[in-house]
């Protein structure tokens, strides 16, 4: 039972130890992925249009 009482404790000296990112830097990785998010996604439409007039040629 000492032991579950422990983990509180251990779980915030853990946290303490983290190289938590700045505004700044978070600002700019979620811009990022936001960006990339949406070229994927461009990518995925392109292709699957494509692929769609593709098959309504073929068939």
């Amino acid at each position: 039972m000492t032991q579950v009482l422990r983990i509180p404790a251990a779980v915030y000296a853990e946290l303490k130890k983290v190289a938590w990112p700045t505004k700044k830097q978070a600002v700019e990785l979620t811009v990022f992925i936001i960006l990339i998010s949406v070229i994927i996604a461009g990518l995925i439409l392109t292709l699957d249009t494509f692929f769609l007039r593709l098959r309504e040629i073929l068939l």
